[in-house]
Parts: C-alpha cells; structure tokens; sequence
C-alpha cells in the first residue's frame, strides 16, 4: 500500500527464523522505474491481483452478514 499510496505502513512482519532485511521504500520504486519501467507495470499488476482478490473476499464476508 505504501508503494501505491506513498503513506506510512500499516503491517508488521515477523520472522521465525533470523533473516536480512531491506527497506524498500516509494522513492526507490520511483528511481528503479526509470531504468526497468516493466518491474513497476509487473509489480503494480500483482498488487491490484492481490487487492481484488482481498476485495472480493470482502464483499462475500459482508454479503454473508446481511
């Protein structure tokens, strides 16, 4: 969502075993778009796959409640 909405997180990731992590923040989407424009057109299509599925799982819930 911060990739799409440049706002501050709003998940938390944990890890059961020891890992590295990187920060990977809008303006580093923005800088590597200019060079590979196909990552950002790959990436953005399998967040909005990700979003309507959750959208869709959404409606059912809601649909269920009425």
């Amino acid at each position: 969502m911060v990739l799409l909405g440049h706002t501050t997180r709003s998940a938390s990731a944990f890890a059961d075993t020891a890992v590295r992590c990187r920060v990977f923040e809008a303006s580093d989407l923005d800088a590597i778009s200019q060079r590979e424009p196909q990552l950002r057109i790959t990436l953005l299509e399998n967040l909005a796959k990700d979003m309507a599925a959750k959208l869709r799982g959404s409606t059912q819930w809601i649909a269920a409640l009425a």
